[in-house]
């Protein structure tokens, strides 16, 4: 021990930095420079993880990780300096490892305080360990309990449907005032007009069938502030279609209370009093449609010229066939062998495929037409705002029972069979709404009926009306490998997949 020098080093850390200017991580230096100065000593190394926490065990910590390979692998006894012991672990297992390590190491921790005092733990004695795990326990036990206070916050407020923090809503302001009596503080939210009308424009876009992409180009385009901010310079982001999706999934712009589950999909539980809806229930429905259309779109967003383009695919590669046209009556999808490669998701295929454009698009009209004529269309009660305002009222029909009960106006009996009858219609309810089609249709059963009857595809907007009911109904037309040639129409070949096929069928 007499042949080896100490070597001083500092570790830095602060678990939030809210401004991004490291302001505690550099007032964390100022006191370890000032300490080494009156204890004439010199910091050879510095460790800093700013905006990083010390209390879970699967958070990467670069620098403490460098820090722990240059102590591991020095020949010097170490000094590790830090404001508080706490900065270096607050979590079980990292101390004992690193206690562990600096005993191996003979080392010594040094923490100072913001008045210029030091406390020493010599981790190559059993004293030193022991104190050093006392305070690192205290830290520990400090950190477990605001965990268990925040979850217990987080749960009330899931409970009352309340919102429970992060990031400030992008369509809303929040203003602060007191309460009355002047003891409270309440903070409400209210509709912030600059970014509603952004929000309202998307909504616009994209029920009106336009690309996410391109509707994130032109605000970038114009100037238009994202809705974040950068973690460290707060400046604000760009667009993005994950971001956009983000924002137009949200119930909430409709005044709903909701909750993501692990899939990501959005449920609604109810009417929110928390943040003025920005839509209504029915443009945010009409903007989920737009996204489900936009997640199965096959094409870039360029004005089509035919009525199936982006929508025929192979059915082995599912490779997306190309419209070949040699005039204006004359075309057909082809799949070249050039082409086989690009998106494979199945197996390789089988080889060059090609159909008769006019006869397939008279085919498929016809059996659009079919299944409009029989599909069963949803009913207004069984929207997703329907079907939470029906759940709302049977749990008033129990409430209202439990009060027939306690006055009693009704019979335990009674009371006994009509509860367990009201449990199994919101059972019921329930199923639905977990069922629910994630894709719903944009017209009704008539209405895309008829538009679809009298869409003239030869003219654009004719093209566009029919092509928006085409991809309400229909996900993917699958052609049979095979060339056309001179042969005749081969209805056989032709397979058509429509939207949630799969539940339709089961």
């Amino acid at each position: 021990m007499a042949h080896r020098r100490l070597r001083y080093v500092a570790y830095l850390r602060r678990s939030v930095d809210q401004t991004g200017e490291a302001l505690g991580v550099e007032a964390q230096r100022e006191l370890i420079l000032l300490w080494a100065a009156t204890q004439g000593v010199t910091i050879t190394e510095w460790y800093c993880d700013n905006g990083i926490t010390a209390s879970r065990d699967d958070v990467v910590r670069p620098d403490y990780d460098r820090m722990i390979a240059d102590i591991r692998d020095g020949a010097d006894v170490p000094m590790v300096v830090v404001v508080e012991a706490s900065r270096l672990n607050r979590e079980e297992t990292a101390v004992a490892a690193f206690s562990k390590l600096m005993r191996t190491a003979g080392g010594a921790v040094v923490a100072i305080d913001v008045a210029g005092g030091e406390t020493v733990y010599d981790l190559s004695t059993t004293a030193g360990r022991v104190a050093f795990r006392d305070k690192a326990t205290d830290a520990v036990n400090e950190s477990e309990q605001i965990s268990d206070r925040m979850y217990r916050w987080h749960a009330r407020k899931r409970a009352a449907h309340e919102w429970s923090g992060g990031g400030r809503p992008y369509g809303w302001r929040r203003t602060v005032a007191l309460s009355p009596d002047g003891r409270k503080i309440v903070i409400t939210w209210v509709v912030d007009e600059d970014h509603a009308a952004i929000i309202r424009e998307i909504a616009r876009r994209l029920a009106a069938g336009e690309a996410t992409g391109k509707i994130c180009s032109d605000l970038n385009g114009r100037g238009v502030a994202g809705p974040g901010t950068t973690k460290h310079d707060h400046e604000s982001t760009l667009w993005s279609m994950t971001s956009v999706r983000y924002i137009m999934r949200n119930p909430r712009l409709a005044g709903w209370y909701a909750e993501q589950g692990p899939d990501g999909v959005w449920s609604r539980v109810a009417r929110s009093g928390t943040f003025p809806p920005i839509l209504s229930d029915v443009e945010f429905d009409a903007v989920q449609v737009g996204l489900d259309a936009a997640s199965r779109r096959r094409t870039t967003g360029t004005p089509v010229r035919r009525l199936l383009s982006g929508v025929v695919v192979c059915s082995v590669c599912q490779s997306k066939l190309r419209l070949i046209a040699a005039s204006e009556s004359w075309f057909r999808y082809n799949h070249a062998p050039l082409t086989m490669a690009r998106k494979r998701t199945r197996k390789d295929c089988a080889g060059p495929t090609s159909i008769d454009g006019p006869e397939l698009e008279t085919h498929v009209r016809l059996a659009v037409t079919a299944y409009l004529a029989r599909r069963s269309w949803e009913r207004p009660e069984d929207t997703p705002a329907g079907l939470v305002e029906r759940r709302a009222a049977q749990e008033r029909r129990l409430d209202e029972l439990a009060m027939k009960v306690a006055s009693e106006e009704v019979t335990l009996e009674l009371a006994g069979r009509t509860e367990r009858i009201i449990l199994a219609a919101i059972e019921e309810i329930d199923g639905k709404i977990r069922a629910q089609r994630r894709v719903r249709q944009s017209l009704t059963g008539p209405e895309a009926a008829r538009v679809w009857a009298e869409a003239d595809v030869k003219t654009p907007e004719g093209l566009t009306a029919a092509r928006k009911v085409l991809t309400d109904v229909v996900d993917r037309i699958e052609i049979t490998p095979g060339k056309q040639g001179n042969k005749p129409f081969d209805v056989t070949r032709v397979r058509i997949r429509w939207v949630n096929e799969e539940e339709e069928t089961a």
